[in-house]
């Protein structure tokens, strides 16, 4: 059986438990000062111990992995339930691996997994430790005690917890391909999002957008649609030059899809580029289990996206859009829940 890939952050990874990790980690959980600060780790250092937490059901999941550093073992991270636990070799402290170890885990399984909260604690005289679950985006949830076996007594210690919600609003959005970039929009990005957004080829084909449209109603339309970390945002897609050429967008009850190109850029597979790095994102980052999106009946182009894109057939309706004399038909289209289970799943 193939080995489970490793979860990486430049020069830091975590990756599976291997036999020949016994003799670090041994090392590690032998020291007072690492073992004081968890809960069930004995002094003196036990090797039966050791090795039965390296071979427990959730280390050969993967719930419970090695942090290295420079390829080098530098400690252990396991996200068993919700709960967050972790320990590091001493020689590392203080090097800002700690915190980078829990912020690759915790957004590992929020990407990966439909889990809405991460929880931890730590034990009062930690400061160090807290420091490091405040830097990932976590927040003081309560105080509570446990048992420490190392010090064989009670010791108070502070519970801390991060929100899917929290998580999803503090991730930048900054997604890339060969050919474009997908970030939040500016008030800088007005003069050109009016450029396009003005012309009755673009307009007649957008529910929202106003018509006419002036430059004072295109930098409104941006202002009302900001990125917050959360649905209900417009964003940027733009050359690799950094020039405008649309923007995408999420928001609404059910949750809605649109985009819209200059037309410069048709004709060239950009919306369908653009979607396929935007779309499977926000599913994962906000676990999104129901998504439509709508296209003309004379804008077989955007069909065509959507179909790419796995949006099945939904029906019709008589809509209205600013920019026409009259209704027209707009077909409707819905990503399967199988496919949206797989998007808020696939790595």
């Amino acid at each position: 059986m193939a080995e489970m890939s490793a979860i990486t952050d430049g020069d830091v990874a975590l990756r599976p438990i291997r036999g020949a990790d016994f003799e670090p980690m041994h090392a590690m959980a032998s020291e007072d000062r690492v073992a004081r600060m968890t809960a069930t780790w004995p002094v003196p250092a036990d090797p039966a111990f050791t090795l039965m937490r390296m071979n427990t059901a959730e280390a050969q999941a993967g719930l419970v992995r090695v942090i290295t550093w420079q390829g080098a073992f530098a400690g252990t991270i396991g996200l068993v339930g919700s709960h967050l636990g972790y320990m590091l070799t001493p020689a590392l402290w203080g090097r800002g691996i700690a915190t980078r170890a829990v912020r690759a885990m915790v957004d590992d399984r929020f990407r990966h997994s439909s889990m809405q909260r991460v929880e931890a604690s730590v034990w009062t005289d930690n400061p160090a430790s807290a420091r490091v679950l405040e830097k990932a985006g976590f927040t003081q949830s309560g105080e509570s005690s446990g048992f420490c076996a190392a010090r064989d007594e009670e010791v108070a210690g502070r519970d801390f917890t991060l929100t899917r919600e929290d998580w999803a609003a503090a991730l930048p959005l900054d997604l890339s391909s060969d050919r474009i970039r997908i970030r939040p929009l500016g008030a800088s990005d007005a003069d050109a999002f009016h450029a396009f957004a003005r012309l009755p080829e673009v307009a007649r084909n957008m529910v929202s957008f106003p018509a006419p449209m002036d430059r004072d109603a295109a930098a409104a339309y941006l202002a009302d649609r900001p990125f917050r970390g959360r649905p209900g945002f417009c964003a940027a897609i733009t050359a690799r030059d950094g020039g405008l050429v649309g923007i995408c967008g999420i928001g609404g009850t059910p949750m809605h899809l649109m985009y819209a190109l200059a037309p410069d850029a048709w004709g060239q597979g950009l919306a369908t580029e653009a979607m396929q790095l935007f779309l499977p994102e926000m599913v994962r980052r906000f676990q999104i289990t129901e998504l439509i999106a709508g296209a003309f009946a004379d804008n077989p182009a955007s069909s065509a996206v959507l179909a790419k894109l796995g949006f099945e057939s939904d029906g019709a309706r008589m809509a209205e859009a600013p920019a026409r004399v009259e209704p027209a038909q707009l077909l409707l289209y819905r990503l399967s829940g199988a496919t949206l289970a797989h998007l808020r799943t696939d790595r």
